[in-house]
């Protein structure tokens, strides 16, 4: 989308709106409606004493196909492009609001269970 800037009447404004997505493959298709608590933080830490340790949640909205969502019920959304079976990138690549904080999501498999790291939180499914 372009746009004049306002009173400059000469630059342009490009903003991205939209891209369009590959629909789910199998892998993140199994991994919606998943609950996952986290693993590596003391009881004793502030945010889990204050909020609690309350479970994160892998889904989507029926408005945004192909993306997923991460809700911790904490206030702390986040959409998600699936980059391969066992990682997401960030949705928003360019700076300004709501391009800062962003992290990347990652799914490691040992002894029969799943963890998904993001940041440096590490969290087991429930």
């Amino acid at each position: 989308m372009k746009r004049v800037v306002p009173g400059a009447g000469y630059a342009y404004l490009t903003l991205p709106i939209g891209q369009q997505l590959a629909p789910l493959d199998n892998a993140w298709q199994q991994r919606l409606g998943t609950q996952w608590r986290l693993t590596n933080d003391l009881p004793t830490a502030v945010p889990v004493v204050i909020d609690g340790n309350e479970p994160a949640f892998l889904t989507t909205l029926s408005e945004l196909p192909g993306y997923v969502l991460y809700d911790n019920k904490d206030l702390h959304y986040q959409l998600f492009v699936p980059l391969a079976d066992d990682r997401g990138g960030m949705s928003v690549k360019v700076p300004g609001n709501f391009g800062r904080d962003l992290y990347e999501i990652r799914f490691s498999s040992a002894n029969n269970a799943t963890t998904l790291t993001l940041g440096s939180s590490i969290y087991a499914k429930t």
